[in-house]
């Protein structure tokens, strides 16, 4: 199975970028995902040594397409870390296409109170999922975050505890689009971020 797991801690010595523990370290550049600002934090963290903060107006994160971002009908989680500095609607943890507009998969989108997901099949229309509650925004605070999939039914938690339950036997849009953390369009999300997988 293919995965990704961005810890976030202070690179290594002759690393640059943001290094996905599930891929090889190369000496000297990134593996599968670059900062566009921001900055380490090793004083705001979760685990490890340090997270990774966005100033919320520039600062986000893209990684290179790769034909494990395509989830398909495949079974799969995505979870992470965060600690938000605003509430503000329209914000995301992560989106499959960094351009916006109908993204396979948007998790973490902030309708103001709470965070939210979208999936879709078609590129057209959020006909997997339309703003599926993943639980209240944690202002302040680390919150942990996740969305499954096993065959046909689907689950959302914060903090572990179950949010929502759907079925859907659809297969997430494929594309070849840059994926983003922390923006959506031109929505930057302010705050930090620990152990996205």
């Amino acid at each position: 199975k293919q995965y990704t797991l961005l810890h976030f801690d202070t690179p290594p010595d002759g690393i640059t970028g943001i290094q996905d523990a599930a891929e090889p370290v190369i000496a000297g550049s990134i593996t599968s995902f670059e900062p566009v600002g921001g900055t380490w934090y090793t004083s705001v963290k979760k685990f490890g040594t340090a997270s990774y903060g966005f100033n919320g107006s520039s600062d986000y994160i893209y990684g290179a397409s790769q034909e494990k971002f395509n989830l398909r009908s495949g079974d799969f989680t995505i979870d992470w870390w965060e600690y938000r500095l605003a509430s503000t609607a329209g914000r995301v943890a992560a989106s499959r296409d960094i351009a916006g507009g109908f993204s396979p998969f948007v998790v973490g989108y902030s309708d103001g109170t709470n965070n939210t997901l979208f999936l879709t099949s078609n590129g057209s229309s959020w006909d997997i999922a339309n703003g599926v509650l993943m639980g209240t925004l944690s202002i302040g605070s680390w919150a942990h975050y996740a969305v499954t999939r096993s065959g046909n039914n689907f689950r959302t938690f914060k903090n572990g505890v179950t949010q929502a339950t759907f079925s859907s036997s659809a297969s997430i849009l494929t594309s070849s689009a840059i994926m983003s953390i922390f923006r959506y369009g031109s929505n930057y999300t302010n705050g930090y971020i620990d152990e996205f997988r």
